[in-house]
């Protein structure tokens, strides 16, 4: 696959410039930048859902008409987002072979193909899954696979895999990555988009890292270091950035937990103003039982104190009442309106603290929301259109929240992993 001089702006925002790339048979490549880069811009111009302003993309020296989803899966170019886009009341076998149903009046395919057919597609990726379960019930590491397994049953040679092992433990994530090897191993082009650098290196035979739109680099895996990398993303690393003059003993406490909960140990927990406090854990190891406590998602055995005052929360919106607010680690389902814009998603944390007289001006002047995210994106774009990273509704609630007090914000496991 190569794209050429790769263009598109959203309004006065630039998404891409002159982004151009080449991905050889067999290789596995790396994209990285960090959140705004334009990786999820490049992603929906790939899969043909977004139309490029200028610039041209070839698969196997055949040019891909842009914009069209049925002329970039024709030509063999398939997307897996990160979001799996799977029926799950329907089996394996039916999800698989969704892709190549046959259209038309009076054409039929018969069972016993349609089974040799995505037998032999799983096969390819050496993935072993009951076709006839239910795809709703399967660990999300086998969904992951079959909806590979579809985008290569289609005729896929080139495959852009989104985020794919952001929810996967690192057991889940090797059986991946040996699918992903099996299937450059049959001159397929893959594309690989990660936050998660050891991986990244762990996979790839190449890299590239965007930012601001634009191609920073790109490196042979084998000649770069996560040094190099890290430091194309952002520009700067970390550690090389100013510290807080205040030491660690001199901070306030900004909250603390002190509780115990059923399969847990006594836990005591303090976070100090200015802190970003990491939490680490396997699956039901309680990180996540954690966060619910301080985001008032469950009751409290024992105390909470917001700036050594105790404080009781019942409900999430008594947590964010005192300036905790919580993400779910579900952003999509259980922590925004899709079909509504980025202004209301945001205020609808604060709407009871704001005067009546702001309800009734247009949304995008009143609550200039984009400014306090350093957003590029319009407040009024429907949310189901932005970025699909984590750190975007994560910055929308953290302002929200940093609105009144901001004392603590707690997100997800997930999304802790990918900023760190």
């Amino acid at each position: 696959m190569e794209a050429v001089g790769i263009c598109k702006r959203f309004g006065s925002v630039r998404a891409l410039e002159g982004f151009s790339l080449s991905v050889a048979a067999g290789e596995v490549h790396g994209l990285l930048g960090a959140n705004g880069a334009g990786k999820s811009t490049l992603i929906g111009i790939l899969s043909g859902a977004i139309k490029p302003d200028r610039g041209t993309l070839w698969v196997a020296n055949k040019e891909v008409t842009p914009g069209s989803l049925s002329a970039a899966r024709a030509i063999g170019l398939a997307v897996v987002h990160q979001e799996l886009m799977l029926f799950p009341d329907r089996t394996v076998e039916e999800n698989v072979f969704a892709s190549i149903l046959p259209s038309g009046a009076f054409r039929w395919i018969s069972g016993g193909s349609r089974r040799d057919r995505v037998e032999a597609t799983m096969g390819r990726l050496g993935a072993v899954i009951d076709l006839q379960a239910r795809v709703g019930e399967l660990p999300l590491a086998h969904r992951q696979l079959v909806e590979i397994s579809r985008a290569l049953c289609s005729g896929g040679r080139v495959l852009v895999l989104d985020e794919p092992t952001s929810a996967l433990s690192k057991p889940e994530a090797r059986g991946l990555f040996d699918a992903i090897c099996a299937i450059a191993a049959q001159d397929a082009a893959v594309i690989f988009v990660s936050h998660r650098l050891d991986e990244v290196f762990e996979i790839t035979d190449a890299l590239t890292v965007l930012r601001d739109g634009r191609v920073v680099g790109n490196w042979r895996t084998a000649a770069a270091d996560i040094a190099t990398i890290t430091r194309a993303m952002v520009g700067q690393l970390a550690d090389e950035r100013p510290r807080s003059g205040a030491a660690e003993g001199q901070r306030a406490v900004a909250i603390r937990l002190k509780s115990s909960a059923p399969g847990m140990p006594e836990l005591d927990l303090s976070l100090h103003a200015g802190e970003v406090v990491g939490l680490a854990g396997l699956e039901g190891s309680g990180v996540s039982t954690v966060l619910e406590m301080l985001g008032g998602v469950i009751a409290v055995s024992g105390l909470i104190e917001i700036g050594a005052r105790p404080v009781t929360f019942r409900h999430p919106s008594e947590a964010i009442r005192e300036g905790v607010v919580y993400m779910p680690p579900d952003r999509k389902k259980g922590g925004l309106w899709l079909e509504q814009d980025a202004s209301f998603n945001i205020g609808s944390a604060l709407v009871a603290r704001l005067p009546p007289a702001w309800l009734r001006k247009e949304r995008s002047t009143a609550w200039p929301w984009s400014a306090w995210l350093r957003s590029p994106y319009e407040p009024t774009r429907c949310t189901r259109q932005l970025d699909g990273s984590p750190a975007v509704t994560s910055s929308a609630y953290c302002s929200a929240a940093r609105s009144r007090r901001g004392h603590a914000c707690c997100s997800s496991m997930i999304s802790l992993a990918e900023s760190t």
